[in-house]
């Protein structure tokens, strides 16, 4: 607003421009985190899970493979900041004094309030899992080919990715990866590479609850054409397996109603 504007209202707005962003900026955050409260999308996410059930069950040998499914969808920092909070500080309150655990859970905290980020909006499986608070921050760096996941990748370029590689799950991953042993480190660097983590992305590995090495994401295109988010199929096995190849025949049409179903569903 120029300094010579004699509009009262464009005044009122110019000495007032701080607090009139603080306010939006909060009713922002209240309606994001009434919709996380009120979970007013509860019956959306009750018939996916059963459809992501169904597709386990019809073409993943759940119980053979262990199998995970889930739908990761974007969202902005502030919102899984907050979620962060509550999972890793106030959940785990108790269980972070037993175990001194506090730095670890400050640091899993998602501290870049306006990056987006992938979260989990549904998961299925098998046998049931514990409930956790992963996220990926989308790179900015997606043009330098440098990715946070092969979620991350699968999001940017829109295109699916299958990744069957050297199972981690058995490693404690310290605080930096520099402190592993020299065998670990090898393991570790070649599980980054082959699933599309960079280097500066070794924090994201350490937040996810269960590290997996048989990987198939597939991007959700809305009607629009749009990203709205991703479906991960994945297992922490030392067989290796390729889901793509479970799903070749069908995954085309399963997609598809999952996209109707997150369009049109209340």
């Amino acid at each position: 607003i120029p300094d010579d504007e004699t509009n009262p209202f464009l005044i009122w707005v110019k000495d007032n421009s701080f607090n009139i962003t603080k306010v939006v900026a909060g009713a922002v955050i209240l309606l994001h985190l009434l919709d996380w409260i009120l979970q007013w999308d509860r019956n959306k996410k009750r018939w996916l899970r059963t459809f992501l059930k169904h597709i386990v069950d019809e073409h993943l040998c759940g119980d053979t493979y262990q199998t995970r499914i889930s739908i990761m969808r974007k969202q902005r920092g502030y919102i899984v900041f907050l979620k962060t909070i509550w999972h890793h500080v106030i959940v785990n309150f108790i269980n972070n004094f037993k175990e001194s655990s506090w730095k670890s859970a400050f640091k899993s905290i998602a501290i870049h309030l306006f990056s987006d980020y992938l979260i989990i909006y549904v998961r299925y499986s098998y046998p049931k899992s514990k409930k956790s608070c992963t996220y990926f921050r989308l790179s900015d760096k997606a043009h330098k080919r440098k990715y946070n996941g092969i979620a991350d990748k699968c999001f940017q370029e829109g295109i699916e990715c299958c990744v069957s590689t050297v199972n981690i799950s058995h490693i404690n991953l310290p605080l930096k990866k520099e402190e592993l042993s020299q065998k670990n480190r090898k393991e570790v660097e070649r599980y980054m590479r082959d699933c599309y983590f960079s280097n500066e992305h070794y924090d994201s590995l350490r937040n996810m609850h269960k590290v997996s090495n048989n990987l198939y994401a597939v991007p959700i295109a809305l009607n629009d054409q749009t990203i709205w988010g991703v479906v991960i199929v994945d297992s922490s096995s030392d067989t290796k397996h390729n889901y793509k190849n479970d799903l070749n025949d069908c995954m085309a049409s399963y997609m598809k109603i999952i996209s109707f179903s997150l369009s049109s569903l209340k």
